[in-house]
């Protein structure tokens, strides 16, 4: 399989030899990135718990330093459910803020329930799922557009897939 821009990734970037996780769950961890403390310590420990509400996020540190701060896709540290609130918490711009309930609320009812029957790649593309209907693709759009509009600043976005999780739509690719 010929992956080039994985390849040139691979040849500019960083390679880590010993990474080590806070947490085998991703609430947690996404916790520990945030906060630069332990789940134990922020409050965030299981995939139902949100973070402190006095604990500092990165965010809130950046952007108390001049820095432009956006959050775009899964979040997940709020409390609520798997999709979160579509609440834009302290420290991100909330003009850019697009989280999975953000996303449920902008689809109809219709590609929403369709969204829950979408177990295999065979099914998005027997149900003609375009790639514009998928989380990933509108969190991309979104952050290619922070990018262009805050290019000129310091600028920490965060962006946040959901895809290696259920139902792994896979749409056919357009040429």
């Amino acid at each position: 399989m010929r992956t080039p821009h994985i390849d040139r990734l691979a040849s500019e970037g960083m390679r880590f030899d010993r990474v080590y996780t806070a947490s085998p769950v991703c609430r947690p961890t996404r916790s520990a990135l945030f906060t630069g403390t332990y789940p134990h310590t922020n409050g965030s420990w299981g995939n139902d718990m949100p973070i402190g509400l006095n604990v500092k996020i990165i965010g809130q540190r950046l952007r108390d330093h001049g820095v432009h701060t956006g959050y775009i896709g899964k979040w997940h540290l709020d409390g609520t459910d798997y999709f979160g609130n579509g609440r834009c918490p302290d420290g991100w711009d909330p003009a850019c803020w697009f989280d999975m309930r953000c996303y449920l609320e902008s689809v109809s009812p219709e590609k929403r329930k369709l969204s829950r029957e979408l177990d295999s790649p065979e099914k998005a593309h027997r149900y003609g799922v375009t790639e514009d209907y998928t989380f990933g693709h509108q969190v991309t759009n979104r952050a290619v557009d922070f990018l262009a509009r805050h290019h000129d600043e310091d600028l920490f976005l965060v962006i946040s897939y959901d895809e290696p999780h259920h139902p792994y739509m896979c749409p056919p690719q357009v040429l």
